[in-house]
């Protein structure tokens, strides 16, 4: 249900980013568009982090703010990338819900995913499905054009429930742009939720005897407080051997049959 509470806020919020915007830029980094409900997703987060309450008693809470508490809120949210994260595992899942509620991504994600084109049919997220054609022969690589049509895909994750999902994505992404595809037929598509979830499973069933099914919640907060390097990527790695035969990661020599 909608707090008609977050119409007042929402507009003090606006206040305060372009105070931001003008004097610290650069926590805006990253971040192409923001969607204010998103926005106000991630700061319930932090709250619910920092006070070890639910999410409806951090919307009290929010709501009750004093302005001076509501701008420092939102300028932690916004700083949470600039702050060094340790392997602590709830600091990775923190990050990740945080960076995803605020659609922020890693330097040149979508010059990269417009090179990923060129080796696949198109990428899926979720019902979404991003073509390579007649995307990357119509829009450039560096075009904001490309980059609103590469969030709207993205939106399509389901990450009302699953904010830490979307980056998650992105980091899949990210590692894909390492490998070398030369080998990969380009009439494939790239299914990355599908990859996800068999990267999440495989990580549910090393570390646990319950049903993997019937824990996905569970299976996904573990498998999204992982350290970056140490965490999702070996279990990604794995998947993507699978189904791309011929995928050649950095420190690898490619298979001669």
């Amino acid at each position: 249900d909608t707090d008609i509470r977050e119409a007042a806020f929402v507009q003090e919020l606006i206040s305060y980013m372009d105070i931001f915007i003008r004097s610290q830029p650069y926590l805006f980094d990253d971040i192409l568009t923001i969607k204010m409900s998103s926005l106000l997703s991630a700061m319930r987060m932090e709250i619910c982090w920092e006070k070890i309450c639910t999410e409806d008693e951090a919307q009290e809470i929010l709501m009750e703010y004093a302005p001076f508490l509501a701008k420092q809120q939102l300028h932690n949210v916004l700083g949470l990338n600039k702050k060094e994260i340790s392997d602590e595992p709830t600091q990775w899942r923190r990050k990740r819900l945080v960076d995803g509620a605020l659609k922020r991504v890693p330097k040149q994600f979508y010059p990269l995913v417009w090179q990923l084109l060129g080796h696949f049919v198109g990428i899926r997220f979720s019902y979404q499905l991003l073509p390579r054609d007649p995307t990357t022969s119509e829009m450039t690589q560096f075009e904001t054009n490309f980059a609103l049509k590469v969030e709207s895909a993205l939106d399509a994750i389901p990450h009302t429930e699953f904010s830490e999902t979307r980056h998650i994505v992105i980091e899949l992404l990210m590692l894909l742009s390492e490998a070398s595809l030369l080998e990969i037929p380009r009439d494939k598509e790239l299914d990355t939720l599908a990859i996800f979830d068999s990267a999440r499973r495989i990580h549910w069933t090393e570390n646990s005897t319950e049903q993997y099914e019937k824990n996905i919640t569970e299976a996904t907060n573990r498998f999204c407080s992982l350290p970056l390097f140490t965490g999702p990527k070996p279990y990604f790695i794995k998947v993507l051997k699978d189904v791309l035969p011929g995928i050649v990661f950095p420190g690898e020599s490619p298979v001669v049959l």
